[in-house]
């Protein structure tokens, strides 16, 4: 029997950036997961990639 463990994901804490009248694609594969893309709020069609943002610059600039 083989002790492997699977490593776990690499996390960090972001703050995204996408257009008004768009949400974010939820995740298939990870429950509760979001997507870096960005849907039309009234046809669901594709608008935008996401931008993401280190949260910690964020916060230290106030």
């Amino acid at each position: 029997m083989s002790n492997y463990q699977r490593p776990q994901p690499n996390r960090k804490f972001m703050l995204v950036e996408f257009p008004a009248g768009t949400h974010l694609d939820r995740s298939r594969a990870s429950s509760g997961g979001m997507r870096g893309t960005a849907r039309d709020h009234r046809d669901n069609s594709l608008v935008a990639q996401t931008e993401l943002f280190d949260a910690d610059d964020r916060y230290d600039e106030g």
